[in-house]
C-alpha cells in the first residue's frame, strides 16, 4: 500500500473506533496500526532516499511485513467475529451444519 492509501485506512478508521461494537475495536485497531506504520515506513524510505549516505530500507526488508501483518490479523479476527455473531444471529435448530 502507498502511504495515501494507509493514511485514508488511519483517517476513515479512527472516527470509527467509539462507534463500532467492542468485538470489532481489536481489528479496528490492528487496521490502524497497519496503516500507521505504513505511513512511518513510507517516511522513513523518504529520509532514506534524501540522505543516501546514511542506512538504507530495502524494498525486501523484513520491516516492511509489520503493515501486512497488522492488516491480516485485523481481518481474521474480524472475519472471525463475524462469523461468530452471524452463527449467533441464526435462530436455533435451523443452522444446517
Amino acid at each position: 500500500m502507498s502511504a495515501c492509501e494507509n493514511r485514508a485506512v488511519v483517517i476513515a478508521a479512527a472516527p470509527s473506533y467509539r462507534i463500532v461494537p467492542a468485538r470489532f475495536r481489536l481489528p479496528l485497531s490492528l487496521f490502524m496500526f497497519g496503516g500507521l506504520s505504513g505511513v512511518t515506513l513510507a517516511a522513513i524510505r523518504v529520509v532514506t532516499l534524501l540522505r543516501p549516505a546514511g542506512p538504507q530500507v530495502n524494498s525486501w526488508s523484513p520491516i516492511v511485513a509489520v503493515p501486512i501483518f497488522g492488516f491480516a490479523l485485523g481481518s481474521l479476527i474480524a472475519g472471525a467475529r463475524i462469523r461468530e455473531q452471524e452463527l449467533e444471529d441464526i435462530e436455533p435448530g435451523t443452522r444446517t451444519r
